[in-house]
Formats: C-alpha cells, structure tokens, sequence
C-alpha cells in the first residue's frame, strides 16, 4: 500500500507540474479561473502527500499506520476533500465558459473571488481536520459552512440561476440549438442545487453527530 500510494504522488506531482506550466501560457482571459484550477490540482497532490506521511509514518503513530493499512473507511471530511479536486476544477472551467455561453456576459468577478477565498478556507480547514482530528474545534462543520457560501457565492458570479439580459441569446437560437441552450441552463440548476444539498446534508450530520 505504501508503495502504490508513493507512485500515486509522483504520477500526481507529474500532472499537477504539467497543469502549472500550461496555466503559464499567454494570453490570459478571465485570470481567476486558472486560479481555481491551480487550487483543484494543489489539494490534490496535499491530500496524496498527507496520506503517503501517514502511511510512512511521519504524522501518526505505528498504530494509527496499521490501523489505516487495514482499513479503507475515512472521515467525511477526508472523503469531502477526495470530492474538492473535481468540484474546483469544474468550478474552473465554468468560470470561463459559462457566463459567455449563457448570454455573451463576463463572470461577476468579485464575487468570483470570494468564492475563491471561501473555497480557499474550505480546502484550509479539511485538511486541518485530517492532521488534527479533535471534535473540540468542529473543523468539519467549519468546513462545510465554507463549501456551502463559496457555491452560493460561485452561483452567482456566473449568473447560474439567472439574474442576466438574455433576450439576445434567445431571440438568436432556434430550434435543436434554443433546446440545447435551455436543457443546459436546467442542468447548471439542477447540478448546483444537488450540490448544495449534499453540502447541507453534511452540516447536519456534523451538528447531529
């Protein structure tokens, strides 16, 4: 198990170090979304590193060792941050796209960079609670109250439950394209409300449990 998981950081490190060179090319255009993809990548290969110090023993005792190695359950909150790697990039690329696909718009961009600090403090407070497990300070619940705002704050810096001009679009579109251009709107709607109920979910859990 060590050993795959230390080739699992270096075949990670590799892709992480190819995604930064990329994110270095220019011109640039809507700079925060490479943040977030920097971001997506980063707690990837932290998580990866803090398991392989885990399992190699530098943070845990033998015991915490043998007992990772013979079991494959984690926190919620280990689990929440396997989900972040995703999530942020997805968050990325939406930044980017979305607001132009919707009605030829540019993103809202401070509330774009509050999502990032949000989801920036997110990621900061999961991995706290995987170094230092203790239910006095509620890291947990800390950090899904900072998921819950970054995807509001996400939401609406990119217009993803309306809130725009979008006659243009409308008027321009017909046909196949008018019902792919809605049924892609249903989607966003759908996909960050599901979201923000499993996030909501989590809270619970964490106040109840």
């Amino acid at each position: 198990m060590l050993v795959i998981t230390a080739l699992r950081v270096a075949g990670i490190s590799i892709f992480v170090t190819i995604i930064f060179l990329m994110l270095k090319i220019r011109p640039k255009r809507l700079r925060l979304s490479d943040y977030f993809i920097a971001l997506s990548v980063t707690t990837l290969l932290t998580m990866n590193m803090i398991e392989l110090a885990q399992m190699s023993g530098l943070i845990y005792s033998e015991k915490d060792i043998t007992k990772a190695r013979l079991t494959i359950t984690y926190p919620l909150s280990h689990i929440e941050l396997w989900l972040l790697f995703p999530i942020i990039m997805i968050f990325g690329i939406e930044y980017k796209t979305l607001p132009s696909f919707l009605g030829f718009i540019k993103p809202r961009s401070i509330v774009g960079l509050s999502s990032l600090i949000l989801i920036s403090s997110c990621v900061i407070t999961g991995l706290l609670s995987i170094l230092f497990d203790t239910e006095l300070l509620k890291l947990h619940l800390v950090f899904n109250m900072f998921f819950f705002a970054s995807v509001v704050a996400f939401m609406l810096s990119i217009y993803a439950f309306g809130g725009f001009d979008n006659s243009d679009i409308i008027n321009l579109v017909q046909g196949e394209k008018k019902v792919r251009y809605n049924l892609t709107g249903l989607h966003i709607k759908i996909s960050f409300l599901l979201l923000l109920l499993g996030i909501f979910v989590a809270i619970l859990l964490g106040i109840t449990y």
